[in-house]
């Protein structure tokens, strides 16, 4: 038997002071994915809804690529209608920016934009129109307006957007001025 003498002023110094043994284990990404599909039915609800409420807390909620799909598809599909919208339609006999009169009620007047008949309720508005035609203001208007029978005036577009002033001529924009149509049934995931 060895007998140890311990001197009483003097401590035995551990040579390693990090005890190494006693802190958890450091894992990389790779082995903790790797344990975590190892024991992924071992671990309860509880621990899987930790793991996934701490990470939506680190990276924000997952993304939900249909419907940004969506809403990217239903963003390009108002650009494009905008646009198609915004082209003026033209009609096959009356050019746009004429003037259409009532022959049964001569105080009926229309204006001829982008295809559409926008009823004139303020007469100072014709000069402007005959100015936007080239045309001097004292022009007659017998010879400006074309009459139609109310009958052939009906077979137009009539338009919600009535002048009734000279900014009404110029205040407008085309697209708003055309119908707006819906969007296709495929876009919006419906049958």
């Amino acid at each position: 038997m060895e007998t140890f003498y311990i001197l009483k002023n003097k401590t035995i110094e551990p040579k390693d002071k990090d005890f190494k043994e006693f802190l958890p284990k450091q894992y990389s990404v790779e082995e903790f994915f790797d344990l975590y599909e190892t024991l992924f039915y071992e671990l309860s609800k509880f621990h899987h809804g930790v793991l996934k409420d701490r990470s939506i807390d680190y990276i924000g909620d997952p993304l939900n690529t249909r419907e940004e799909e969506l809403n990217a598809l239903m963003t390009q599909w108002e650009d494009l209608d905008f646009k198609v919208r915004s082209i003026p339609k033209e009609h096959s006999i009356f050019k746009n920016m004429s003037v259409i009169q009532s022959r049964e009620n001569d105080e009926l007047l229309y204006y001829i934009q982008s295809n559409k008949l926008r009823k004139i309720n303020n007469k100072a508005v014709i000069k402007k129109i005959k100015r936007k035609n080239g045309l001097s203001e004292s022009f007659p208007n017998e010879k400006f307006f074309i009459k139609l029978t109310q009958s052939a005036i009906d077979l137009f577009e009539q338009s919600d957007l009535d002048i009734n002033n000279e900014s009404d001529l110029t205040d407008i924009r085309i697209a708003d001025l055309n119908t707006p149509s819906e969007p296709p049934v495929e876009i919006l995931g419906q049958d």
